[in-house]
């Protein structure tokens, strides 16, 4: 298990204080995309996967983090169907 998958259990357990830079490099690590946002809002992409990141706040919400636990999570699970 790599550290990045650890990672991404960790935050999986517990969304709560999770830095916004600590999830951006998470999902950068595991191949998403990143693209332009609208103020402190940055923008994720890997096929048809899209997350947000609030960067205004810190820690991140919850929400954001499970969003982003789950795109992850399925587009690993497309790339290995394919």
């Amino acid at each position: 298990m790599t550290k990045r998958d650890k990672r991404l259990e960790a935050m999986k357990n517990n969304p709560v204080g999770v830095r916004p830079q600590e999830l951006e490099n998470l999902l950068l690590g595991f191949g998403f995309v990143k693209r332009s946002g609208k103020g402190d809002h940055r923008w994720y992409t890997k096929g048809v996967h899209i997350v947000g990141v609030d960067f205004g706040k810190t820690p991140c919400k919850p929400v954001y983090v499970r969003e982003a636990v789950i795109a992850i999570e399925s587009a690993l699970r497309e790339s290995e169907d394919t």
